[in-house]
């Protein structure tokens, strides 16, 4: 669970999205995100304001606004823990593994 504004960010049977408004006390939306079981305290708010979070075999950012859900890597194993994020990337558990999937290199950085 993630909270933007006044609204919470919560995923529910695997992978079902539900935006909740504390003000209205309302639910928004409720929707599937079919990308499969998305981990337990996997979703994150960024500075950029976006939401990253990680499902079992996917790294996904979240548009808080548009409900918009964008693929950011597949991931060749299983994910089953996670996650922390920093300025290089978003961590998460393969097993005893920890891995970080690297934030995308800016065109023009070096």
């Amino acid at each position: 669970m993630c909270q933007v504004g006044r609204n919470l960010y919560i995923i529910g049977g695997g992978d079902d999205l539900v935006v909740y408004n504390i003000d209205q006390d309302k639910v928004l939306l409720m929707h599937d995100l079919e990308i499969g079981h998305v981990a337990d305290v996997s979703l994150r708010l960024w500075k950029d304001g976006q939401i990253y979070g990680v499902g079992s075999k996917q790294i996904f950012k979240l548009d808080p606004v548009s409900y918009k859900l964008t693929i950011l890597a597949e991931y060749p194993g299983r994910i089953r823990c996670g996650m922390a994020i920093d300025d290089h990337g978003i961590y998460f558990g393969d097993s005893a593994e920890l891995m970080r999937y690297n934030w995308p290199v800016a065109k023009g950085a070096k």
